[in-house]
């Protein structure tokens, strides 16, 4: 593992066995906004907001780069306050907002860093596919465009209740809005 000492916005950070200058970054108590960076993973290095500049001023994403010696970089210039506005421009424009009914509100780290860096429209057009709501039933409406977790795709079906659920599990109005679950709807997520 590589040991040396790294200057990261003019401030002195020694490293030894960091494997990444986005770990160094962190190690000096520098907060860098990541959304695909997990340690326990491999590098992935996708979504660019971790990017740094470096003294030649050139851009890359700190999570994929192995930390040098004498290596300097930037962390927040304007330059790459505008790259980070820009990604986070892009991916709401692919991105549901429909944030109030989200189950994530509130705790949301795309939420979170619109709000940090400013993003209040989006000057891109959405081009994500829009399918109609299936009214056929009396006792659910299907939004096909909404996923009901985290852990499911986009575009999964999400059910959401037509009607008032009396929360017992057994009665008919929450089998027919929880389709047929044994759980009470109370539980559930729509």
């Amino acid at each position: 593992m590589a040991k040396g000492i790294m200057y990261i916005d003019g401030q002195r950070v020694p490293f030894d066995g960091e494997k990444n200058v986005l770990a160094v970054i962190r190690k000096a108590g520098i907060e860098m906004p990541t959304f695909c960076y997990y340690s326990e993973l491999s590098v992935y290095g996708a979504c660019r907001m971790c990017v740094v500049e470096d003294e030649r001023g050139k851009i890359d994403a700190s999570c994929s780069m192995e930390p040098r010696d004498g290596m300097e970089i930037r962390t927040n210039t304007a330059r790459l306050l505008r790259h980070r506005r820009m990604i986070l421009e892009l991916l709401l424009a692919a991105h549901d907002c429909s944030c109030t009914t989200c189950a994530k509100s509130g705790n949301c780290r795309l939420q979170e860093l619109a709000l940090r860096f400013g993003v209040t429209n989006i000057p891109f057009e959405d081009t994500r596919p829009h399918y109609a709501l299936d009214e056929t039933s009396p006792a659910i409406v299907r939004d096909p465009g909404i996923s009901v977790s985290p852990t499911i795709s986009p575009g999964t079906r999400r059910i959401t209740p037509a009607t008032r659920c009396s929360g017992t599990p057994t009665s008919a109005s929450c089998a027919a809005t929880a389709c047929g679950c044994a759980r009470s709807c109370r539980d559930r997520a729509f």
